[in-house]
């Protein structure tokens, strides 16, 4: 990711997910708090495979990711005499890390659009978390070859591993605009980076960097309390001036919520029947099990 693209794609690739996570858990939770429990993707649609949407973004995000990683940023070679150059073992990393959502893409896609792959309950959950426990090993270790504000950066992406912390690393290390008084882009080293004159310029850059995380937790923090109030007015009790209610019926094991309010499925459909062939309760007048 020694670049700004490779800061940008992946970086724009969470921040994109995350928000739609946000709108849905937000919508999801406003809708019926007591009956509200995570989900490890969320439905773009009811039928039709738009509704593994964030399933085929996660899956096209991590193979673009990767061809940059392992043919563009290596300049189409990253073997060399059959073995890894020490120059490209970052990008060895960073596909290593993305590999890993990539097979999260598509065990998730098979499993809940197919009868071809039944798995128990929570185990995408563990996948995912998997994931994400990759990522902060590699980057624990990976930020160790970084030093100075570089370094700085990457130790503060530990904090949070969030999409916009990547594209602020890549701006500030890699946009020349953007780039810190006082310190230089280095551009006749592998995968490049940025040095500082003198230890009160390195110091200087540093505090900023500590100033742009701080803006950017608070921002995130006050657009997810700002998102929840509108998702509560929209969607919620602040609609209409009524609640819902749900029944929790047991159909094999698995929980069906039923709208007894009148009108609104939505909660039913996306946590009942719709979600995947292999989890679907039986017919009615099927085995009841309790």
């Amino acid at each position: 990711m020694g670049a700004f693209l490779g800061h940008l794609v992946p970086g724009l690739a969470f921040v994109l997910i995350g928000a739609w996570h946000l709108f849905n858990i937000l919508r999801t939770y406003a809708r019926s708090p007591r009956h509200f429990r995570s989900q490890p993707w969320w439905p773009a649609a009811r039928a039709g495979q738009r509704r593994y949407a964030e399933l085929y973004a996660i899956i096209f995000a991590a193979l673009f990711d990767i061809a940059v990683e392992l043919v563009v940023s290596p300049h189409f070679k990253p073997l060399a005499d059959g073995k890894i150059p020490a120059t490209h073992l970052n990008n060895f990393e960073h596909a290593a890390m993305l590999f890993l959502f990539l097979i999260y893409g598509l065990v998730a896609l098979v499993a809940e659009s197919t009868d071809a792959l039944p798995l128990p309950d929570g185990f995408l959950h563990v996948l995912v978390s998997i994931c994400f426990a990759l990522e902060y090993l590699l980057f624990t270790f990976h930020s160790t070859t970084h030093m100075g504000l570089e370094g700085h950066f990457h130790a503060l992406l530990l904090q949070t591993i969030g999409g916009v912390w990547f594209v602020q690393t890549g701006a500030t290390l890699y946009l020349a605009p953007l780039i810190p008084s006082g310190c230089v882009g280095i551009h006749d080293v592998p995968h490049g980076g940025v040095k500082c004159d003198t230890e009160e310029a390195l110091h200087r850059a540093t505090g900023i960097a500590n100033l742009q995380f701080a803006w950017w937790l608070a921002a995130v923090v006050v657009l997810t309390v700002v998102a929840y109030g509108a998702a509560v007015h929209f969607f919620g009790h602040g609609r209409g001036g009524a609640g819902y209610e749900f029944v929790q019926k047991r159909h094999a094991g698995f929980a069906v919520l039923d709208d007894v309010s009148g009108g609104d499925a939505e909660l039913a459909n996306l946590y009942g029947e719709e979600l995947s062939p292999s989890r679907k309760p039986p017919q009615e007048g099927g085995p009841e099990v309790v």
